[in-house]
């Protein structure tokens, strides 16, 4: 069962399946209509064996009572997912390898988790994939950075875009000289050549001296909301209220109704320059 056809990951999972000859699921607008709970009847109707999902939809499988005893393997990206989420996935299927990788669609795949021993490596986003080329750079010189070092993670390789179509401007600020991807991503590798996403360097909040992670944020969202909220934010049509929301809501903002997400919001702080 793939990602939406919109997503490079859809794109991708879609041609993938008809490279190898394998049947995949695609989601009618009737089983996407109902959100969280539609994805997992066609999941056990279906029998699928293999899907992709971001975050939030990882932790709303692990609350769920469903019983999906076909899959095997869950391809999560997209965003971070919170360590506790995937302990609390493998908890809940044992059986099922939670694999994590990452991309873009300027890209292409970049990281990949691809066995059992890879997938244990909680907070990692796999090893960087076969003809890609990577570096992590100081985000303030550009000079490349030792392992385990954090700053901005650039790509090179085949599968990398040649560029925006008449946007000299863009293609500037997106490449360096050597012709380096700059993805806009904080990011380090450690020792045994693990990718690791910290957040987006242009989202990045600062409050007065703190600086605090969207990526935390969404955390604490996540690990706060009720079933019931979070269904209502990956299904992205209601806020906690039951209003419609305005299209390209903030998914933080649909949960603000939630005392216990208000509470998450407004207790956590960054750590200091």
């Amino acid at each position: 069962m793939g990602a939406p056809m919109f997503h490079s990951m859809g794109f991708f999972f879609a041609l993938n399946g008809l490279a190898q000859g394998l049947t995949t699921v695609v989601m009618t607008d009737a089983a996407t209509r109902a959100g969280l709970r539609g994805m997992l009847e066609a999941a056990q109707r279906w029998e699928v064996t293999e899907m992709t999902a971001a975050p939030p939809v990882v932790l709303g499988i692990t609350k769920d009572r469903c019983r999906l005893t076909s899959l095997a393997r869950v391809i999560c990206g997209g965003a971070p997912l919170p360590t506790s989420v995937a302990e609390q996935f493998r908890r809940r299927f044992p059986h099922v390898d939670l694999c994590m990788g990452y991309g873009s669609t300027e890209a292409g795949g970049i990281s990949l988790m691809i066995d059992r021993d890879e997938c244990s490596r909680v907070g990692s986003a796999g090893r960087i994939s076969h003809n890609v080329e990577a570096k992590i750079v100081d985000i303030v010189t550009g000079e490349p950075l030792p392992v385990g070092r954090k700053g901005e993670l650039c790509v090179r390789g085949p599968s990398i875009m040649t560029g925006y179509v008449g946007d000299d401007e863009a293609n500037a600020a997106a490449f360096d000289s050597e012709g380096w991807l700059k993805t806009g991503d904080l990011c380090y590798i450690d020792q045994d050549g693990f990718l690791f996403v910290v957040d987006r360097l242009k989202e990045l909040i600062k409050y007065k001296a703190y600086q605090v992670c969207s990526y935390q944020l969404m955390n604490n969202v996540l690990l706060s909301c009720s079933t019931s909220n979070l269904a209502r934010m990956v299904d992205g049509k209601l806020n906690t209220a039951g209003r419609a929301r305005r299209a390209g809501a903030c998914p933080a903002i649909v949960a603000r109704n939630c005392r216990r997400c208000s509470h998450a919001i407004s207790s956590r702080r960054g750590r200091r320059d």
